[in-house]
């Protein structure tokens, strides 16, 4: 049998949290879980008959649901679905956030977790202290936008079409847009709005005396709607996560928003304008701007920008619903934990500087991917040094590096320890090529490898990806994966110039960098030498799991390249995340260490970096060019 889900919702008509539900409960989760759409006085009747495995309370928290909360809990586990509150919220609506903070703490504590849509949500209740952080989790809404992508690029003309849409209520902020449509030239600007709601005698008052509105009334067609459009604004003055955003986003429409609560985490300034909430004015000059900008390329990174979107909100669903119901030990449960595959990992190995970083970031977009960095150093640079993930969040703050290690069961372990036999297997490795080293290698580890293949394994079930992106470089730790039998690894073999490696290397010598201060280029050239060798003697004992890639080829043809890795793990990918001009489109990311370019966000180019062709001294390239000459000619690089 299905487990079942009950969502609890105040009211089933189609619309805002109300679709996401519909949304989610139609979709392929359907064939997993067993869900149903409820209201609070059906519940009592119903849990006659039958007890659900999980009720997900989508109502908004208040006082008098304390209660009702409070039974629920007696029958199975409860979680808050909280659509609705944030800092807006309280800025905005609040009269008493003394006795508010006091109600939601409550609530919250009576369920046994809380489920929100945004960051910025998480970081105002932990704040406050509202909540424990270890009950929270945050699943950012999405809605199926396969008709959203197939719109096509508009012509863009003069008036320039802006459209909104949503309900006609003080939230939204309708009428600081129409206040600031007052302010523009109404030849330039047009404004189509669609909604209905409380306000809407307002709205039309305020309309009025602006002939370049358009009241398009309810909205039953949205990818229609957004076609019309060449720009769509969201004025809201609070808003938990705003899905209007990522909608108007897979239409390919550049978005102007205001800077409050879970809209600030959907744009960049490669695709959209923030602006200041409840400031008419301020939006009135981010819309005259439009015109200045370079929207055909705003379009196409939006869009670029959520293509997984709806699988990753899917695959956060399903992995909560799996540890829920795991916990109880439900068969079903149990059942789905067997049947999952193997990890399947992709990891890059390769000399420091040749562009690993840049790579792995940019296979982390593709659908079901996701790249962790160097993931052999969290021990280090994450637990013991508390580091900055690639979210510019340190890595103990980092809830996303917190969860994986709470459902890996590794809250508790030894990071000291784990790092020194990770050191071990660096001093040991050479006698795995030994008769019976492998095991005597193996053994020499303790816990070391099941801590590693823990810590792996738990990572497509928190995200629901598919592929690991590994950009640790290390053979070591190469060879250890490949050991592992519960993990499917792939090793893509990237090559780049020496001469520009060391180029590389030595500028940041220069700079002072720590771990760059005692770098040789004599050194440097022959372990370039030597860990090539190294990795394609790896490669041929499996060759099908093999690639070798040179870092010069992937930036000229990103496409081709991208394909050949997809290829080798035996991914059909139907879209890479790639602009034209090779451009591509990063968005916020969990990387451990690397190059500084993971702390980048938006659209980026690929660049060839020839710069040590230019700066590199005569004395310097002639000493690489021999020491690696070897390799040089069979990688297809000029002696020159």
């Amino acid at each position: 049998m299905k487990p079942k889900i009950w969502h609890l919702i105040e009211d089933k008509r189609v619309g805002g949290s109300n679709l996401l539900v519909k949304n989610l409960i139609t979709s392929r989760l359907s064939e997993q879980f067993n869900f149903s759409m409820l209201k609070l006085e059906e519940v009592q009747e119903k849990l006659k008959i039958q007890k659900p495995d999980v009720i997900v309370f989508h109502y908004p928290c208040a006082w008098k649901y304390l209660f009702d909360l409070f039974w629920l809990k007696r029958h199975c586990k409860v979680f808050i679905y909280d659509h609705h509150y944030c800092q807006g919220f309280e800025r905005e609506q609040v009269t008493s956030p003394v006795r508010f903070r006091l109600m939601l703490r409550l609530a919250y504590g009576l369920a046994n977790g809380l489920l929100i849509g945004s960051q910025a949500q998480r970081d105002w209740l932990l704040s406050h202290k509202l909540v424990n952080a270890k009950k929270v989790k945050v699943i950012s809404p999405a809605s199926p936008i396969e008709a959203m992508l197939k719109i096509a690029p508009r012509d863009l003309e003069v008036p320039l079409v802006l459209g909104a849409y949503g309900r006609f209520a003080r939230q939204k902020g309708f009428d600081l847009l129409l206040k600031a449509i007052a302010l523009l030239p109404s030849e330039k600007f047009q404004l189509h709005l669609g909604g209905y709601g409380q306000d809407e005698a307002m709205i039309r008052e305020l309309t009025k005396k602006l002939p370049n509105v358009k009241l398009v009334g309810i909205i039953n067609n949205v990818p229609a709607f957004l076609a019309s459009c060449d720009v769509i604004v969201i004025p809201s003055r609070w808003e938990p996560w705003g899905l209007v955003c990522l909608e108007a986003k897979a239409a390919g429409k550049p978005v102007v928003v205001t800077e409050v609560d879970g809209l600030c985490e959907q744009v960049q300034s490669s695709w959209g304008v923030l602006v200041p909430p409840n400031d008419e004015k301020k939006l009135a000059e981010a819309i005259a701007s439009l015109p200045k900008q370079n929207l055909p390329a705003w379009r196409k990174a939006a869009r670029s920008s959520v293509l997984k979107a709806w699988d990753e909100f899917l695959n956060g669903w399903e992995a909560f619903f799996v540890d829920v119901i795991l916990e109880r030990n439900i068969n079903l449960g149990q059942k789905i934990v067997k049947q999952t595959p193997k990890t399947k990992v992709i990891y890059i190995a390769s000399q420091e500087r040749s562009g690993s970083t840049l790579i792995s970031q940019i296979l982390g977009q593709i659908h079901g991917f996701i790249s962790v960095g160097e993931l052999y150093i969290i021990w280090r640079y994450g637990l013991m040094e508390n580091r900055l993930c690639g979210c510019n969040v340190s890595f103990k703050n980092c809830q996303f590096w917190q969860e994986v290690l709470e459902k890996a069961n590794l809250g508790q372990v030894d990071p000291q320890e784990m790092f020194q036999l990770s050191r071990k297997l660096v001093r040991y490795f050479p006698l795995a090529f030994l008769p019976r080293g492998r095991k005597f290698l193996m053994s020499r580890l303790g816990a070391y490898p099941t801590t590693v293949e823990k810590l792996y394994g738990k990572i497509p079930t928190i995200t629901g990806s598919r592929v690991i992106v590994d950009a640790s470089k290390s053979l070591v730790h190469y060879y250890l994966l490949s050991q592992l039998p519960n993990l499917d690894v792939y090793v893509v073999h990237l090559v780049r110039d020496p001469r520009g490696v060391e180029f590389s290397l030595l500028k940041r010598k220069l700079q002072g960098v720590p771990e760059f201060l005692h770098h040789s280029l004599v050194k440097g050239s022959l372990a370039w030498t030597g860990k090539n060798i190294l990795m394609e003697w790896l490669g041929k004992k499996a060759p099908q799991r093999y690639l070798r890639i040179r870092y010069e080829d992937f930036v000229r043809q990103p496409d081709i390249n991208l394909r050949k890795i997809c290829n080798l793990v035996g991914e059909d990918v139907a879209s890479l995340p790639l602009i034209e001009n090779n451009q591509f489109v990063v968005t916020s990311n969990h990387v451990i260490a690397g190059s500084p370019q993971r702390f980048r966000s938006g659209v980026d180019r690929l660049k060839l970096d020839e710069a040590w062709k230019e700066k590199m001294t005569a004395n310097e390239r002639k000493k690489v060019t021999l020491l690696t000459l070897p390799l040089l000619s069979r990688y297809g690089y000029n002696m020159n």
